[in-house]
């Protein structure tokens, strides 16, 4: 059973595991098209890409959504039904951190946050996949295989479907090989790469 086996594997993630998890998105996305986007001077995107990460992991963690590996070498971001739905408040706030740790790009990860809530599913309640990565050394052994699963088994057992946006092709077959689909039209960035809406329905679990 996948609880069965997991459980051992996989926890939440805490305040204490945010420096080594940080570093882990960084590296894990340096190379990713949206990443280069945002910052195409390699220079530039090694000094701020844990700065933006930074952001989205307090996010998801604010709203408990953060699981990883025992050996914190990988990382899911989600969040729960709901919780993209930001007050205006909390959207101040949130632009407030970006601009912080990124000064001037920071518009260029509001145009994307635009875009994406304007693409975001509003029908149904669903719980939401932001960022999975995996440490580079460990790619394609596996073991990056491991926190999806367990996250969409308690979806599956809560009835809740579940949104993301593939970044990359990779991405996208990698979560077809998880039983999603594309959802709508792709997210087309200006002079830029697109982002694949993707939809999983719950499944009955025996």
């Amino acid at each position: 059973m996948i609880t069965t086996t997991l459980d051992r594997l996989v926890r939440k993630g805490t305040p204490a595991d945010v420096p080594t998890l940080t570093r882990l998105l960084a590296e894990s996305f340096a190379a990713d098209p949206l990443v280069e986007w945002i910052f195409p001077d390699p220079r530039q995107r090694t000094a701020l890409l844990p700065r933006m990460f930074r952001v989205f992991l307090d996010l998801s963690l604010a709203n408990h959504g953060v699981y990883t590996t025992v050996d914190l070498d990988s990382v899911l971001l989600t969040l729960p039904p709901g919780a993209t739905e930001l007050t205006g408040f909390q959207q101040a706030e949130l632009d407030r951190r970006f601009t912080a740790a990124l000064g001037p790009e920071a518009a260029k990860v509001r145009a994307i946050g635009g875009l994406q809530d304007a693409a975001h599913p509003q029908d149904q309640p669903h719980c939401y996949f932001s960022f999975a990565c995996v440490a580079p050394d460990l790619q394609h052994t596996g073991r990056g295989r491991m926190l999806a699963p367990y996250v969409i088994d308690r979806c599956d057992r809560l009835g809740l479907p579940i949104y993301l946006e593939a970044s990359s092709p990779g991405g996208a077959a990698a979560a077809r090989l998880l039983g999603f689909t594309a959802h709508g039209q792709d997210i087309r960035l200006p002079e830029g790469p697109s982002l694949r809406p993707m939809w999983r329905a719950p499944r009955t679990v025996r």
